[in-house]
């Protein structure tokens, strides 16, 4: 899924044609070809997602909050079986300059092997990827902040997801990656083991 996900920021990077803020870059993993699966390789959050193009410097220019693509750079575009939300245009290189630099890139060409005739069929809302996870930080406040216990077993918890929209059902994933959510947001949600509460007081949250 990260050579997916990479794919994916490439073709946003390089149709962009200049340096992007990485909030700005984040927001559009809400585009409908951009699955679960793709945001959790990517670090789940903005600062995750920092640190993950971090990791290929030889792909990304990362320079305090912006990104780009490094000018060298092929891409192959992901092969969609609909049209994104809000119906950009892709951007293919030229077979000619990628073949020349996935043979000096190994990471290139396990990208684009790996790519072949994708199909992705996950739709997400037209909403920015802030927006997503904002919603499913505050349905699981919401569903924390209503029980008089200090500590609830996660997969308590994470069964609630039933309940929330289809978008936040998507970015929080499976149950039993429930957990991961809950880490990202240290400062929200406190994790003990296979228990789970909030890290400010529930009056507060409910006011």
């Amino acid at each position: 899924m990260a050579h997916q996900a990479i794919l994916f920021i490439l073709d946003v990077l390089i149709r962009n044609n200049q340096a992007m803020p990485i909030v700005k870059l984040y927001d559009s993993f809400a585009d409908r070809t951009f699955t679960p699966q793709m945001l959790r390789a990517v670090g789940g959050n903005e600062q995750g997602l920092q640190q993950f193009l971090l990791r290929y410097p030889s792909l990304f220019t990362v320079n305090n909050d912006t990104v780009s693509a490094n000018s060298a750079t092929p891409v192959r575009t992901l092969n969609s079986s609909s049209k994104s939300h809000n119906n950009r245009p892709k951007s293919t290189a030229s077979p000619a300059s990628s073949s020349e630099a996935s043979e000096n890139d190994p990471m290139i060409t396990s990208i684009s092997n790996n790519n072949t005739n994708n199909n992705i069929e996950t739709v997400w809302d037209a909403k920015t990827m802030r927006e997503i996870e904002q919603e499913a930080i505050n349905f699981f406040k919401k569903q924390l902040s209503k029980r008089e216990e200090e500590w609830l077993p996660i997969v308590s918890v994470a069964g609630h997801a039933s309940q929330a929209s289809a978008d936040v059902r998507k970015y929080v994933g499976p149950q039993n990656e429930f957990k991961i959510f809950l880490l990202r947001y240290p400062n929200i949600f406190a994790v003990r083991d296979e228990f789970c509460g909030l890290k400010v007081n529930k009056i507060l949250i409910s006011n």
